[in-house]
Formats: structure tokens, C-alpha cells, sequence
């Protein structure tokens, strides 16, 4: 409109000296030639055609510029959208979100915001704030939480989305379904190795470098490597387990047992030696190695390496109960739980059969 102002006034100046040349001649009923007549009336028709021709002119600059002005807005907002999904992306991608990486992001949604409504913002907020420890954690494939990236960047999208697009035309978009591009990366076969003795099952042992297992309470992946150490005292903590067994067996009650009183080879308690091993992809992991107890054929305790890289022994029977457990350090003050690991298997022993009998008690 400003740019037609001073035509304006020039037309609506020479509009209103045409009118009133035109009124003081129909009040004063002058004679003045038709020609002139003619002239003022033409004059009085161009002005009123020119001015509500600038008036269009005007009201279509304005809108042009309005729209001139949206697309402008509307590219810069992709601009600073895409470069903020980058960000995020980049900062994500190598499961390492360093000083830098956090600074980029900052800055990136600083940007960001001088675009976006304030709710919108506190959406955005709070869907970075989920960004925690799990985003890097990759599980024995070394493929990252892909449920949480579709959830984050799902959250994110349907923010700029209603940024760019408005209420009527921004559908929330669902989590992006990536099961089958987890399978893809995904191959996992278990195998089962039986071993006859106790060195047979440490030399098939340190053929693996490490151990792979899954914890029961959070169902993380846990790998560790397989370090001298930790086979050394294995081996220490089962001679441990085996000086525990022989006081047991010379402590049952033949009578209870129906066992004839001149058996020296009771056989009653044995060890059962397998290995579980994991193939994920090209490489092979060792599952926690763990040997099986048996008395009289029924699967009542196990001692080995848990999940946590400690030392445990398990009873089966009646439940699946802890008896004692510690710490690979701790295997040259193992005496200390002898008591308690002796009265463990004693009880899983006796809850096989009621009538099992140990000729003394322990206190």
C-alpha cells in the first residue's frame, strides 16, 4: 500500500477538483461547452478507474508479499529442522555421545527454537531428556536400543511436523516398526558340548575369550572376557566343591540310603560337565560355565560362574535358591563359607527324598 500512497493522493486531489468543477456548475446552472463537459467527465472516470486499480494492485502486492514472505519462513524452518535430526543423528550414531557432541546439540536446538511454538519446545524438551545410557548400550550384535531411536525420533518428527504443516494436516506418526532390520543383523545359534571330566571341560573352556550372557533382571546383554584368572579359579573353586561332596557322601547314613554298609564307592552325589556355548554372527562366545550336581538322578544344585562374574553355588530343590556366592578375589578366603555351602547342599539333598539321613548334625 505505501508504495502507491503519493499516486493515490495526486488521484483523489485530481478527483476532487474534477467533483467540484462538476457540482459548481450543476448549482449555478452555467452554461459551459460540451466538450468540457465531456473532458471533466472522462477525467472523473479515468481517476476512479486508476484508483480502484491501485487499490487491487495494492491489496495484491500486500498478499504476495505475505506469501514471499511464508515461503521464506517455511525454507528456513526446513533448513533448521533437517540440520537439528542431523545433529541428533550424528551425536547418536557411533553409540559415544562426547562433550562435543552434547555441545552440538545444544546449539543445534537453540536454533530451533526461535522457530517453534514454546509448547512445542517443552515437547522437544522433554523428548531429548529421555537420551540416557541405554541409547549407547549395543546388545552382543553391536546393534543399538533401535526401539528408542524410532521413539525418539518419532516424537521429534511429529513436533516439526506440526510446526510446518499445522493442527488439520499433522497426523501423529507411529513408531517406526524395525524388527526386521534387527533380523537382519541378528544371527545367534546356541550349541550344547558335553564333557566326560572336569579338565575336559576347562581345556574346551579356554578355547573362548569371552563370556556372553544375559542378566535375568534387567535382560542386558553382559560379555566380558574369559581372563586366566577367572579359569584359575574356577578350577580352585571346584576342588573347593569337591572336598565339600566327599564330607557329604561319608556323612550319609547308609541305612537311610538301603545302600549295602560295605559300598565304599557310594556314587551317590556326580557332576555333570556341560558347556553352552553362543554363535553370534562371526564370533563365539562361551555361555557362564556352570557344572550340574546330581543325587540319586535328580538335579539338585549347580556351582560356577554367574552373570556378574562372581563364583556361586545354586540349589535346585525344593526352589532355586542362592547358597553362597562371592567374588573371583575372594577365592583364597573360601573356607570362610565352607559351613555355609556344606549346610546348603545338605538341605537340597534331603529335600530329594525325606528319608535321606547324614549320620551327624551340623550346628
Amino acid at each position: 500500500m505505501k508504495k502507491y500512497t503519493k499516486f493515490l493522493i495526486y488521484l483523489s486531489l485530481f478527483l476532487t477538483i474534477s467533483l467540484t468543477i462538476l457540482v459548481i456548475n450543476y448549482i449555478n446552472n452555467s452554461y459551459t461547452p460540451e466538450i468540457v463537459d465531456d473532458i471533466n467527465s472522462g477525467v472523473i472516470s479515468v481517476i476512479l478507474t486508476t484508483f480502484i486499480t491501485l487499490l487491487l494492485l495494492s491489496n495484491q502486492s500486500e498478499s504476495e508479499e505475505i506469501l514471499t514472505k511464508k515461503s521464506v519462513v517455511y525454507e528456513e524452518k526446513l533448513k533448521v529442522f533437517s540440520v537439528f535430526i542431523n545433529t541428533i543423528g550424528q551425536c547418536l550414531e557411533d553409540g559415544n555421545l562426547t562433550l562435543e557432541d552434547t555441545r552440538k546439540i545444544i546449539h543445534s536446538f537453540s536454533l530451533l527454537r526461535i522457530h517453534i511454538s514454546p509448547e512445542n519446545v517443552i515437547r522437544l524438551e522433554n523428548s531429548i531428556s529421555t537420551i540416557d545410557d541405554s541409547f549407547f548400550y549395543c546388545d552382543e550384535n553391536s546393534i543399538p536400543d533401535l526401539f528408542k531411536l524410532s521413539k525418539l525420533y518419532t516424537e521429534i518428527s511429529n513436533v516439526l511436523r506440526l510446526e510446518l504443516y499445522g493442527k488439520d494436516d499433522a497426523v501423529n506418526l507411529k513408531i517406526f516398526d524395525y524388527e526386521n532390520l534387527r533380523k537382519v543383523h541378528y544371527r545367534k545359534r546356541d550349541y550344547k558340548i558335553i564333557l566326560p571330566t572336569f579338565d575336559d571341560f576347562i581345556t574346551e573352556l579356554q578355547k573362548y575369550s569371552k563370556i556372553y550372557s544375559k542378566s535375568t533382571k534387567t535382560g542386558l546383554t553382559i560379555v566380558y572376557d574369559l581372563t586366566p584368572s577367572i579359569i584359575e579359579a574356577i578350577r580352585t573353586f571346584h576342588d573347593f566343591i569337591v572336598t565339600i561332596v566327599d564330607e557329604l557322601e561319608k556323612d550319609l547314613s547308609l541305612h537311610s540310603l538301603n545302600l549295602n554298609p560295605n559300598h565304599t564307592d557310594l556314587g551317590l552325589i556326580t557332576f555333570a560337565f556341560e558347556l553352552k556355548t553362543c554363535g553370534i554372527n562371526t564370533e563365539i562366545f562361551s555361555r557362564t560355565p556352570l557344572v550340574r550336581l546330581y543325587a540319586k538322578g535328580h538335579y539338585f544344585a549347580w556351582f560356577g560362574l554367574t552373570e556378574m562374574k562372581k563364583l556361586s553355588v545354586y540349589s535346585m530343590i525344593p526352589k532355586q535358591e542362592s547358597i553362597a556366592t562371592l567374588e573371583i578375589y575372594e577365592i583364597d578366603s573360601r573356607d570362610k563359607y565352607k559351613l555355609t555351602v556344606l549346610k546348603g547342599l545338605r538341605k537340597a539333598i534331603k529335600s530329594i527324598d525325606p528319608k535321606i539321613q547324614f549320620d551327624s548334625e551340623i550346628g
